[in-house]
């Protein structure tokens, strides 16, 4: 559902004069079997410019998983392909263990592009205010209509999830803010608007699965909220399926810094 339309964005910058500015790096976060990495990586050698150049610019495909069990199938799966890459152990919620350990290996996270796919919802929660929270919290946040809860079953406020979101995506922008991150992210839907499609929708089971085992979607326009009070904006956005199911269970988004960040960032 999701290839086509993540191709189609991701592909163009592959394609970027001069070849020596594109990146040098591709990063998934949250990399699973490294799929993503083998189809992205066969694709640009198959029907870009950097493919025609791949001897004089080589790309690396990083991968990081926080799974072991992934992490050994995405670097099988990998080496089979022929596909240059690195697997790392990798947590979402810490870009800085990932910078750090990617410059361990003298590389630098920042000459990346950074592809995630399903991974966000799946950070672990912390308080928007407390110690090991990054970034200013932002004001006015939305009011979603999912319900969220911690391992311990404490109830988390729909704000406090959309500012932690955005503290999220604060903590992101440093590295990603070069060439973008490229985020497939599934989706919760209203309740009035599951009700509406009993039996044709995949969305009670979705936010059932995930909220009892403390995973956080959220509906598209808190994520949307959540990445521009964070500073970046989206170059580009798609929505697999939206019509056919009759709501938005699935969005990709190139998010890049907003112009406000880079002028900042350049000053």
């Amino acid at each position: 559902m999701c290839r086509t339309p993540f191709l189609d964005i991701a592909l163009p910058l592959f394609d970027r004069e001069p070849v020596s500015g594109q990146p040098d790096l591709v990063v998934d976060m949250g990399c699973g079997d490294g799929a993503l990495l083998a189809a992205l990586y066969e694709t640009v050698l198959s029907r870009t410019a950097r493919g025609r150049h791949i001897k004089e610019f080589p790309l690396l495909m990083v991968g990081a998983d926080p799974s072991q069990v992934a992490r050994r199938v995405a670097s099988s799966r990998l080496s089979a392909a022929g596909v240059p890459h690195l697997i790392l152990d990798g947590d979402i919620a810490d870009p800085d263990r990932l910078s750090r350990a990617m410059a361990a290996r003298g590389l630098d996270a920042r000459d990346a592009l950074h592809v995630c796919k399903s991974a966000i919802h799946d950070r672990a929660y912390r308080v928007p205010g407390a110690p090991g929270y990054g970034g200013a919290v932002p004001a006015d946040p939305p009011v979603s209509s999912c319900a969220f809860a911690q391992p311990d079953g404490s109830a988390i406020a729909s704000t406090a999830m959309a500012l932690n979101l955005a503290g999220f995506f604060q903590d992101w922008l440093p590295v990603t803010s070069k060439h973008g991150w490229i985020v497939i992210e599934a989706h919760a839907v209203r309740a009035a608007t599951a009700a509406r499609l009993i039996g044709r929708t995949v969305a009670t089971a979705l936010d059932a699965t995930h909220g009892y085992s403390c995973q956080y979607p959220v509906e598209p326009e808190v994520l949307a909220w959540a990445a521009a009070a964070a500073g970046f904006s989206s170059r580009q956005h798609a929505e697999p399926a939206a019509s056919a199911l009759g709501h938005t269970i699935l969005t990709i988004d190139h998010f890049v810094a907003s112009p406000a960040q880079t002028r900042l960032a350049e000053a």
